[in-house]
């Protein structure tokens, strides 16, 4: 079982490497596309590159660049290989959730509640809530008229005109 667990690993990373092999060869494709403006999967690309080489041209700075980076795909294919078979497909798949779920949230710590010191009201039924609500409404003060009002205002003027 064992090693059909190490065969299914490794079937895996190849897939998983392809894939990821693809993908970079697009991005490199994008790329020289973009800072080049020659196919690198194109052969005449390749021809054209061939006879600029023979003809006696000098690389300048650009060319060195581009040309590191040709030669760097392999490399970094078989380095992405290597990293995708040492981990496992659970791992890949949680490196980025840990790494957003690790964002920030270790300095806010939870409170210790203990249940034994919550306050737990007990339920009211609807006459004890009916009858708080009245006993309120009858500690309330009477509203008081408008002319009652305006004759308290009129009283307080005078008193302090004295």
């Amino acid at each position: 079982m064992n090693k059909i667990k190490k065969i299914f690993h490794f079937v895996w990373a190849v897939v998983f490497s392809a894939v990821f092999a693809v993908l970079l060869l697009m991005l490199y494709q994008k790329a020289f596309f973009h800072l080049y403006q020659i196919d690198i999967l194109a052969p005449k690309t390749y021809r054209f590159m061939s006879q600029y080489w023979d003809s006696g041209a000098t690389l300048s700075g650009k060319d060195l660049i581009m040309l590191f980076a040709m030669f760097s795909y392999i490399p970094l294919c078989l380095i992405a290989f290597f990293f995708i078979y040492r981990c496992r497909f659970v791992n890949l798949i949680l490196i980025p959730l840990n790494k957003l779920g690790n964002m920030g949230f270790s300095n806010y710590k939870v409170p210790n509640v203990n249940i034994k010191n919550l306050k737990v009201e007990e339920k009211k039924t609807l006459e004890q809530f009916i009858q708080e609500r009245v006993e309120k409404e009858k500690s309330k003060s009477p509203p008081r008229s408008t002319n009652a009002f305006r004759n308290d205002i009129i009283t307080e003027i005078e008193k302090r005109k004295k």
